[in-house]
């Protein structure tokens, strides 16, 4: 059987890691085989609120996004997304984020 750790590893009073929580179903009878990371590694994705959006003015299929993701200032991003409006919410990669290889 699988299942996801961390409603298990959140809901735990201490908090347990992963390995502790594997550590601790083996010791009341379960047989656990392997913990595998649901997603490869990352940094530096966002979620962030587009505030503003806008037409660009050289291209048709571009709008320009003020987007807010929590730092000091607003930032600007070029989006080719149809449904990018003020007010949704979504991912963000900042400068320096480290994103998992395709397969």
């Amino acid at each position: 059987m699988q299942f996801p750790s961390r409603g298990c590893v959140n809901s735990a009073n201490p908090p347990l890691t992963s390995q502790q929580l594997a550590d601790t179903l083996t010791m009341g009878g379960l047989e656990v085989e392997e913990l595998r990371p649901v997603a490869p590694p990352f940094s530096k994705i966002v979620v962030g609120e587009i505030r503003e959006a806008v037409q660009h003015p050289d291209a048709d299929r571009l709008r320009v996004c003020q987007v807010d993701v929590g730092q000091e200032s607003l930032l600007n991003i070029v989006c080719g997304a149809p449904n990018a409006r003020a007010g949704i919410r979504c991912l963000g990669a900042l400068v320096g984020a480290q994103l998992p290889p395709r397969r």
